[in-house]
C-alpha cells in the first residue's frame, strides 16, 4: 500500500466506528497518524486501541462544540504536517 499519509496528521471526527473508523483504518494503512473524535467515549477507546495507541490520539466529545475545537487548535502540534 501506498505511504502517501506519511509524516501527515489528520483529524477525523466520528472515527469510533463505521465509515469513520474505516477511513481511519485507511489511512493509518498509508502512513498517517491520526486524531480521532467520537461523543461516544467507550468505543472511541476500542477504536484507538484497535488502531494502534502509537498511531492516533482519540479525543472524545462533541466537534460541533467549540470547547473541542479550540482544544484541539491549542494543544495540537503547530509544526505537523497537517492534511
Amino acid at each position: 500500500m501506498s505511504q502517501r499519509f506519511k509524516n501527515k496528521i489528520g483529524i477525523i471526527t466520528g472515527a469510533g466506528q463505521g465509515i469513520g473508523l474505516a477511513i481511519a483504518q485507511r489511512m493509518i494503512a498509508e502512513g498517517a497518524r491520526l486524531v480521532i473524535n467520537d461523543v461516544d467515549s467507550k468505543i472511541l477507546k476500542k477504536a484507538c486501541e484497535a488502531l494502534g495507541e502509537v498511531n492516533c490520539i482519540a479525543v472524545p466529545g462533541d466537534a460541533s462544540e467549540k470547547s473541542l475545537t479550540t482544544w484541539l487548535r491549542v494543544q495540537l502540534p503547530n509544526g505537523a504536517s497537517w492534511m
